[in-house]
């Protein structure tokens, strides 16, 4: 199970989309890859910021592909076992003396919680979460 972070999803989705993470993914058994509620979160949040436009218009329909055909409803829910990870992760985080975007700390609590590996390009936001980290770009 790999899980789309939300720069991995937004590579897909822009209208020139990312042709080295659009290789990774037609790389990916289909149904191995999902995404999370937060990660819908915040691409439907970007897509709302933008006004009425062609390039909203395309936006829409790339996301609307991607939850539909591209994910076929795999999107992870932040659940009960996810909440309990995120928050074990974010007293770690704070005990460490360490700080974390809450919603990256909520979908590494449900990569956690789920026992998924986690494809994104901001490895160093995850580097504490002792998940399988997968840059589809390649670099770290």
């Amino acid at each position: 199970m790999i899980i789309l972070d939300t720069n991995v999803l937004s590579g897909v989705l822009s209208e020139r989309p990312n042709p080295v993470i659009v290789d990774w993914l037609n790389r990916q058994r289909q149904e191995d890859v999902f995404t999370t509620t937060i990660t819908y979160y915040e691409s439907w949040m970007g897509i709302e910021s933008l006004k009425q436009s062609r390039k909203r218009t395309i936006l829409e329909a790339a996301f609307a592909f991607a939850m539909g055909k591209l994910l076929d409803g795999r999107i992870l829910p932040f659940d009960l076992p996810a909440a309990r990870a995120a928050a074990i992760l974010s007293a770690k985080r704070r005990e460490g003396g360490r700080s974390a975007e809450t919603r990256d700390t909520l979908i590494a609590g449900i990569a956690i919680a789920y026992g998924a590996a986690l494809a994104t390009g901001n490895i160093r936001h995850f580097a504490d979460a002792d998940i399988p980290l997968i840059n589809p770009l390649g670099a770290v």
